[in-house]
């Protein structure tokens, strides 16, 4: 057998409210599966490229992952659609996964339909339904319906196809109130007129709007295959963006959405542009959030750092999450400038609705299914791993009340010779909030307060993280003095015997103290004292 793990990336899902996201593709690693054959995949990373789990699926005869979907405002659980040859018997179908592989429910059409959901064509909204973008095998039409939320039996609540053959939907995004839904992909009129359509649909599955475009001289029209739906709050304005393509070429355009979220128009004619690409150019996916830019792909060669080349007899699936100029894989075809179409014939029109509801799909069953979780991923080739040096700190005290004292942590560094080494530092203080700043560029904290309540000892940690996305963490300990009367003592004898009154308690120590030539400091606070010897602070609780 031959050990050979490969993913044909179909989709990553941006990422669910925690910043995990989803990969799905497809393994020939029988090794690893112990399986026939090619079989879904989906692979699970936690934010910062932490791999949790991977899962390798045996239903029917299905062969990979073509869309997924984190249901809205959740992380639980999964929406996946698998899909199968053109040649195959086995049904549309949709997939239900927890955060923590467990299949939860799978449904497959009961009429026996076949087809395919694209990428950006699955919707699970938080309610549990279902918004669908598909593709029938055969004969190709623009087909969009809806899903019911029962987990039992998946009822087909509406089911529209266009009239015309040779036409796609491909992507659905809806608004921020999932009252509409926007459906993007091609359509093509009774005439033979092709066009770049986006079909906005009321949740009840009523037609709004059919907004198309149209370039006059164009032989082959764009088919948008992916959109999302932006909202800026404080300007109280509403967006699509678009992607599309026409085989050869990348189009990237902005339409307006209106405030009833019922119509959608184009605004400046700078707002459509596109990139001149060839058929051997593909982006699969790319996702960016405030804190790390995700990509998906594939490679058949890799280059380490160490000029060393691998090559692979299949794709090798890869999952970057930081930007490239600090990444060990480098990207080095480039895009020229965008294009503008300002000087295009284009034609901006909205088409009669001719939709037809069809019966094809009346229900959806649940079907048994069975999967394998396995772990996979170290056989994914990494980064060489680091050995990251950090300081020692000592304990840091403060007197409550005093100036604001600063501690600045040294800089990490490497073990070994690394030129485009990148640290990045946090901290998480939010028990200590009250009192202490932290600065990640500077690595400084800043310690002041006047609360005597804040009296204790605290462990603050700061972790590194280097470019590979290794990471290690340095702590010390903040002891917070207050300021309040205190003792001084001073020892004499080896065996001395000290009473003392403050405030209502009553203090006694009987034994040896340690440094008999050394200054001590008594503190009372919450039934604790403090006693410092040569710089040392010691806890004594009272009996």
């Amino acid at each position: 057998m031959k050990k050979e793990l490969y993913l044909i990336i179909s989709t990553l899902i941006p990422q669910d409210s925690l910043g995990n996201t989803v990969i799905g593709g497809s393994t020939s690693d029988n090794v690893v599966s112990q399986l026939s054959g090619q079989k879904p995949l989906v692979v699970y990373v936690k934010k910062g490229a932490e791999f949790r789990w991977t899962m390798i699926l045996t239903i029917l005869s299905y062969i990979s992952v073509s869309a997924i979907s984190f249901k809205d405002d959740s992380t639980n659980p999964i929406a996946l659609s698998l899909e199968t040859t053109t040649s195959s018997t086995d049904p549309f179908n949709i997939l239900l996964i927890t955060s923590a592989g467990v299949i939860s429910g799978f449904f497959t059409s009961t009429n026996g339909i076949k087809g395919i959901i694209p990428s950006k064509g699955l919707k699970y909204e938080n309610s549990g339904n279902f918004y669908l973008a598909m593709q029938h095998y055969g004969t190709q039409y623009f087909y969009f319906l809806k899903f019911g939320s029962a987990l039992s039996n998946k009822n087909t609540i509406f089911n529209l196809k266009w009239p015309q053959t040779q036409t796609q939907a491909n992507a659905v995004v809806n608004d921020e109130q999932a009252s509409y839904y926007f459906y993007g992909g091609i359509l093509k009129d009774s005439g033979g007129s092709f066009y770049t359509a986006v079909v906005n649909v009321y949740y009840t599955g009523a037609i709004q709007q059919i907004f198309t475009i149209r370039n006059s001289a164009a032989t082959q029209q764009f088919s948008i295959k992916s959109l999302d739906y932006l909202q800026d709050t404080s300007a109280s304005t509403r967006c699509l963006a678009a992607c599309a393509e026409d085989g050869q070429n990348v189009l990237i355009l902005k339409l307006n959405v209106n405030a009833a979220r019922s119509s959608i128009s184009l605004g400046s004619s700078t707002d459509i542009n596109y990139y001149a690409s060839s058929l051997n150019n593909k982006i699969f996916s790319g996702w960016m959030d405030l804190s790390q830019v995700l990509y998906v792909g594939s490679i058949t060669t890799f280059t380490s750092e160490a000029l060393t080349t691998t090559s692979f007899t299949k794709n090798i699936g890869w999952l970057m999450n930081i930007n490239p100029s600090e990444s060990e894989f480098t990207i080095t075809n480039s895009l020229s400038s965008p294009q503008s179409m300002t000087n295009e014939p284009l034609i901006y029109s909205t088409l009669t609705s001719t939709f037809v509801n069809t019966t094809a799909t009346t229900s959806y069953a649940s079907r048994t299914s069975t999967s394998a979780v396995t772990y996979i991923v170290p056989q994914i080739l990494t980064t060489s791993m680091k050995s990251i040096i950090t300081p020692n700190i000592g304990n840091k005290i403060y007197t409550i009340g005093s100036t604001a004292m600063i501690i600045t942590i040294p800089a990490f560094t490497l073990q070994q010779s690394c030129l485009d080494v990148i640290f990045k530092y946090s901290s998480n203080i939010s028990d200590v909030s009250g009192f202490v700043t932290f600065v990640a560029s500077t690595r400084e904290y800043t310690v002041f307060s006047s609360n005597q309540e804040y009296n204790g000892i605290y462990t603050i940690k700061m972790l590194g993280r280097i470019n590979n996305e290794q990471n290690t963490e340095v702590s010390f300990k903040l002891i917070m003095i207050g300021d309040c009367s205190y003792a001084s003592i001073t020892s004499t004898s080896y065996n001395p015997t000290l009473s003392s009154q403050i405030g209502t308690y009553n203090l006694s120590f009987v034994g040896i103290l340690l440094y008999p030539l050394s200054d001590g400091e008594i503190n009372p606070k919450n039934e604790t004292i403090y006693i410092k010897f040569q710089n040392e602070w010691w806890e004594k609780l009272f009996d």
